[in-house]
């Protein structure tokens, strides 16, 4: 099962991914991290190779996808200069890391996944809108039989407080705070937000994916609202799989 969080940098998807992984190997369900491990166990320059490989082989393999990827972000008219290289690099590590990760038995929790690159690469896009049909059936294509989109859901109060506390600026939101530009950030980002939830609702209602949702306004959301993420990815898991026992569901 392929599982991967969305929602605004400060959301807490990485506090939630982690949350439910725990909660699910609590029910003795195997469970990956790969982009929470490529991302938070190795140093920097480790992790740029990491995902410069990986990209690497998914030109590689799929090299006419590849460059219909490219030309999608070239398409969109990237604000910032350099920013269509790495929007193309990240996608292209993303999708060659979900098809490794696909063969492999269990769960697999992907904090930041393709629905969060689409949001990435439309938040700094020249004409943020509506995700192509053609990119959405891409992105269809790309995912496991079984996938799992996870909506973090909080206000733009609690993400920009959470944003303000965090050591430097990592993320674009974090940096429009900084230099004032704040409220037209937010807004894009949240613009941009409704834009990929859209998308994926769009597939869901097709049948191809699971979309669920969850709220993390504060810290005493967080257990409740994991478990009730796992126990849902539980259900699923079942249903994918019956034969398979998983502990604390009935036989």
């Amino acid at each position: 099962m392929h599982v991967e969080f969305l929602g605004l940098p400060g959301a807490g998807k990485t506090t939630m991914s982690r949350a439910v992984a725990a909660a699910l190997r609590e029910r003795r369900i195997s469970v990956t991290e790969p982009t929470y491990r490529v991302d938070h166990t190795v140093g920097n320059g480790v992790r740029q190779a990491v995902k410069l490989w990986y990209s690497l082989r998914r030109m590689i393999r799929r090299p006419l996808l590849s460059a219909r990827w490219a030309r999608t972000v070239l398409g969109s008219h990237q604000r910032a200069l350099g920013s269509s290289w790495l929007e193309t690099a990240n996608l292209l590590y993303l999708l060659e890391l979900i098809r490794s990760q696909a063969a492999r038995p269990g769960v697999h929790l992907f904090d930041q996944g393709l629905f969060q690159a689409l949001w990435s690469l439309a938040y700094d896009s020249a004409s943020p809108g509506v995700i192509p049909g053609p990119v959405l059936e891409r992105v269809r294509r790309s995912l496991p039989r079984t996938a799992v989109v996870v909506v973090v859901e909080a206000s733009v109060t609690t993400v920009r407080a959470r944003l303000l506390e965090r050591p430097g600026t990592t993320s674009r939101l974090q940096r429009a705070l900084t230099n004032g530009r704040s409220a037209a950030a937010f807004a894009t980002a949240t613009a941009v937000l409704r834009c990929a939830e859209a998308a994926a609702g769009e597939l869901a209602r097709d049948g191809r994916i699971h979309v669920l949702r969850v709220s993390n306004e504060s810290d005493a959301e967080l257990p409740q609202g994991a478990e009730r993420v796992a126990d849902a990815l539980s259900r699923l898991l079942r249903e994918a799989s019956p034969a398979i026992p998983i502990a604390g569901q009935p036989g």
